[in-house]
């Protein structure tokens, strides 16, 4: 390398610090490609599933007034999804700033325990356990990309829905029918 070509690296290279000091806007740009989105999912999607698998859902307790029979309390507890499964996605970038998650036919089947009182006399109760199913099922998730006050990289969940075509439950132990 001659003198003459390092000097003028060396000022090129002082002129472009010079000018981003000068600009106050330091920082790193890049650019996604859809090849790049869709290793992304391929890459996350399985790390998704096991979280589904190991998140733990909380038990739900709800009074209802039934015609003819009264107020009932119903619990669901010890609620599992055994199986989580998303059989087609696809992260897409959409508006600047943001990338959609669709998915089709998430297969999930979760077991869970069923307990039913009546509230006033006679206090008729009954408990069990169920497995429900799902296929068939549609959703898109879509995320808005950021960076917080310190420039560190956010993902915020913007807009969430899911439509479920399928859902089979079946009730097993007591007055199951």
């Amino acid at each position: 390398m001659t003198c003459q070509f390092k000097t003028l690296l060396a000022t090129l290279a002082l002129c472009c610090a010079g000018a981003l000091a000068a600009s106050n806007k330091l920082g790193l740009k890049a650019t996604m490609r859809q090849s790049g989105l869709t290793y992304m999912k391929d890459t996350l999607l399985p790390i998704a599933e096991q979280k589904v698998l190991a998140s733990s859902i909380p038990d739900m307790k709800q009074r209802e007034k039934i015609k003819v029979v009264g107020k009932v309390d119903v619990e669901l507890r010890n609620m599992k999804i055994n199986r989580f499964h998303v059989t087609q996605s696809s992260l897409t970038a959409t508006a600047p700033g943001y990338v959609t998650v669709s998915f089709a036919g998430p297969d999930m089947d979760a077991t869970l325990n069923w307990h039913y009182r009546k509230v006033h006399w006679p206090h008729i109760r009954d408990s069990g356990r169920g497995e429900a199913k799902t296929t068939k099922t549609q959703g898109t998730v879509r995320v808005r990309l950021g960076t917080d006050a310190q420039g560190r990289p956010t993902a915020t969940i913007d807009q969430c829905s899911m439509k479920m075509s399928d859902l089979k439950i079946k009730l097993h132990g007591g007055a199951s029918w």
